[in-house]
């Protein structure tokens, strides 16, 4: 997740591990009508995706919190996969 500044996670909706619908990831904008995220969760988690997006980490689609990079076949015969 991000942190605040105190340390402390921002409100994405959810806790961690929390495997209900409000955690799936790319329907956040419905969740929002239905009441299941907050304005603030919703900003958060857009923040949190163009985030990862922008450095090649995609989202696991029932998980908000799970991302995977995803390398071209060029990259991965070049590249040793480390798990981090």
């Amino acid at each position: 997740t991000i942190a605040a500044p105190d340390g402390k996670p921002i409100d994405m909706g959810t806790g961690f591990d929390t495997f209900d619908e409000a955690a799936h990831v790319g329907g956040e904008l419905d969740l929002f009508y239905r009441g299941m995220l907050s304005p603030q969760a919703y900003a958060n988690r857009m923040f949190l995706y163009y985030i990862t997006s922008k450095h090649g980490l995609m989202p696991y689609k029932w998980e908000w919190w799970h991302y995977q990079l995803h390398l071209s076949e060029d990259d991965k015969s070049k590249y040793q996969l480390l798990d981090f």
